[in-house]
């Protein structure tokens, strides 16, 4: 099977910092990774390298493809709506599309709702459904499960693994959760704390 991702890190520093050090990953098409690891040790600074977002770093990073990201924060556009949020990102979907992918993440009928009249596990399970909706051949989580109820996060990863399942795009997940990534993950990258 053929590598979806490989990156090689070998120094990336913020201000004087190291933050990551002689990191090589490599993850096959379909395969599902979880990046563990104390807080400050680099993962969501990895996803965002990864994700050709941050390009200050001494190294390389093949991902082609089309890329899904959940951030850490929702980062939805203010100004607009849940389902145009979704819109934006997935044009060619058209609204009962965006209806659907709004339910598929237990938000039926609240696409008219803006970023600040939702709660914040609301806005992370619109961002969740806005990654989704591109149909992504790599999605990228960073915590896509913090701040969400017990019954939220439950329904979150149902759609994850179902999305998963069907269609088997290549997925990296940070977490800080082991028995989360232990539960989802066919594979578990442990980073260690900064070089």
């Amino acid at each position: 099977m053929a590598d979806a991702i490989r990156a090689r890190v070998e120094a990336k520093r913020y201000g004087g910092k190291l933050v990551l050090a002689g990191l090589e990953i490599a993850v096959a098409e379909g395969e599902f990774v979880a990046v563990t690891g104390p807080s400050g040790c680099g993962k969501s600074t990895l996803l965002a390298i990864l994700a050709g977002l941050d390009r200050h770093f001494r190294g390389e990073v093949q991902a082609p493809g089309r890329l899904g990201m959940v951030f850490q924060e929702p980062r939805l556009l203010p100004w607009r709506s849940a389902a145009a949020n979704i819109a934006l990102a997935a044009p060619d979907l058209d609204a009962a599309a965006v209806e659907a992918a709004l339910a598929a993440v237990g938000l039926a009928g609240q696409g008219a709702l803006y970023p600040r009249q939702m709660s914040l596990g609301m806005a992370r399970r619109v961002a969740l459904a806005r990654a989704l909706a591109v149909a992504p051949d790599i999605l990228l989580l960073d915590e896509p499960f913090v701040s969400l109820d017990a019954e939220s996060a439950d329904l979150v990863r149902r759609v994850v693994v179902a999305d998963w399942q069907a269609r088997r795009p290549t997925v990296v997940m940070v977490t800080h959760d082991l028995a989360e990534a232990e539960a989802l993950a066919q594979r578990i990258i442990r980073l260690s704390s900064t070089p």
